[in-house]
């Protein structure tokens, strides 16, 4: 049975023990997780975009009693809303142009016994949240242009990044669906909440896909990069760092200048931190006020800047990604400047 579910590739293949966490945030979604793992009760799982919500859907599957069974998962943004209920729910032969001979079964037979995860949940049409909802109650599935009913043993496990709560009020997702999705809640928090969690999970891929490369790079100069990465939001959360450690690895090679250009091309334009030791963002402006200017000639400018940019390096621990949060600059003027005093970090 498992071999058959791998060829038709309805396995989860992540566990709890893929996760990378150290933040206590992060430690409190897992220990929920692994609660709702022991239950057969609806998931749903929200976050932004990238926070690995199928992530945390596979390992619950996997930490369930239902891990033999197959794992189906389907994002309901990708599917065309005019085939959306064909392929949720099947179809008999002869039911539309093109239908199949002997008909098709849908995603939610074929995740019986076992678990069925619906990603993008909001995307699905409003017809079709209907028929959820029966399947939900009833746990049995009625293909487009039959007569009869099919019992289906499935748990369901959905995800959004959109607040479904709110496209109630809009009147764009029923609310009776939404209570029956919304049993088990768990939020996974974006990676700038996190903590150190960007250095851990990083140091993981970095490993990773340097030994695919087969290159390497000095732990001094993997922590420099991880330094320049913290001052990022990370908008795209866990799967925009995987490409950005993809790109800085495969130009592993260059020289440490020439990574951090193309660093800057990339988070240059990123808003820093809101907090940079103690100091609001932009509070500190990277500009000489014209009082100051016009005390100062232009040496006494560059002479006052340079020790600026130098005691500001010294207090955030040589970290060019805090310095420019706390100066109120990118990173990208920030390494024109240090290039132009001759500084390093």
């Amino acid at each position: 049975m498992r071999l058959g579910l791998h060829k038709k590739e309805l396995v989860a293949k992540y566990f709890f023990d893929n996760i990378i966490a150290g933040s206590d945030i992060m430690e409190r979604v897992i220990k929920r997780a692994k609660k709702f793992a022991s239950v057969d009760a609806t998931v749903l799982i929200t976050g932004e975009t990238g926070t690995g919500k199928e992530l945390f859907a596979q390992s619950i599957h996997n930490g369930s009693e239902r891990k033999t069974g197959p794992f189906v998962a389907i994002n309901c943004a990708s599917l065309d809303k005019s085939l959306m209920e064909s392929e949720l729910f099947g179809y008999e032969e002869g039911t539309f142009t093109g239908a199949l001979k002997g008909g098709k079964a849908g995603l939610f037979e074929m995740a019986h016994g076992g678990t069925i995860f619906l990603d993008e949940i909001g995307e699905i049409p409003f017809n079709v949240q209907a028929q959820l909802l029966r399947i939900l109650q009833e746990r049995e599935v009625r293909r487009m242009g039959s007569s009869t009913v099919i019992p289906v043993d499935v748990r369901v496990i959905v995800a959004t990044n959109r607040n479904l709560g709110e496209e109630v009020k809009k009147g764009g997702f029923r609310q009776d669906l939404y209570y029956r999705l919304n049993i088990l809640n768990l939020h996974i928090p974006p990676l700038r909440e996190r903590g150190q969690d960007m250095r851990l999970i990083a140091l993981s891929m970095f490993s990773g896909k340097l030994s695919e490369l087969g290159y390497t790079l000095p732990e001094k100069t993997i922590g420099r990069i991880l330094d320049y990465m913290e001052g990022y939001a990370w908008p795209g959360n866990v799967r925009e760092l995987s490409n950005f450690v993809e790109c800085i690895s495969v130009l592993s090679q260059s020289s440490y200048e020439e990574m951090a250009e193309y660093m800057d091309g990339i988070l240059g334009q990123a808003p820093p931190k809101a907090e940079a030791h103690g100091k609001a963002v932009g509070e500190i402006s990277a500009e000489i006020q014209p009082d100051e200017a016009s005390e100062s000639d232009s040496g006494n400018l560059k002479h006052w800047e340079k020790q600026r940019i130098e005691t500001a390096l010294k207090e955030n621990g040589l970290s060019t990604g805090r310095t420019a949060a706390a100066l109120g600059m990118s990173r990208s003027t920030l390494w024109r400047k240090m290039r132009e005093y001759g500084l390093h970090s």
